[in-house]
């Protein structure tokens, strides 16, 4: 008697792979939807600490402080934060604006404006993203309000009126 053996014929070995496909591409997408996310949250905490950090620093010395480099600590470290952030989620820099900016009157008044810029790294930063950030932070949109951003490479925080 001959034992039959019977194997995966090409059609079933390519629906299996097609299945596979299909799954690991869904996957990859919502992976990337959770990282970015998680980049979102952590802009929008390192803006909040730097706020916070900043209203101390003017409630402890009745001004702000002055405008500073990309990147760079405007003197908040160590007493008011632990440390300057070295870089946004975007891998891209924070910057301390304090400044009177044509362009950027966030609340309508005279005077400096004190705001935070998260500038465009390696990464992407997209409207989508903006908006997100936006949202968290004030109302969604990106063109006015408390936030703004160009939605592509930078987004704009207002912090107070200098």
């Amino acid at each position: 008697m001959r034992e039959s053996k019977r194997g995966w014929t090409l059609i079933e070995l390519v629906m299996v792979i097609v299945v596979i496909s299909i799954l690991a591409s869904i996957s990859i997408v919502k992976i990337n939807d959770v990282m970015q996310a998680d980049r979102v949250a952590a802009a929008v905490s390192d803006v909040n600490i730097i706020k916070r950090a900043l209203m101390s620093y003017f409630g402890d010395n009745i001004a702000f402080p002055t405008d500073a480099a990309a990147g760079a600590d405007p003197g908040l470290a160590p007493d008011y934060i632990d440390s300057w952030p070295a870089e946004n989620p975007w891998n891209g820099e924070y910057e301390y604006n304090y400044g009177t900016y044509a362009n950027f009157n966030f609340d309508g008044t005279a005077g400096n404006e004190v705001y935070i810029s998260i500038n465009k790294g390696s990464s992407d930063l997209t409207s989508e993203t903006c908006a997100e950030v936006d949202n968290l932070l004030d109302d969604g949109d990106i063109a006015d309000g408390r936030v703004r951003s160009d939605g592509s490479t930078y987004i704009y925080v207002y912090v107070s009126e200098g």
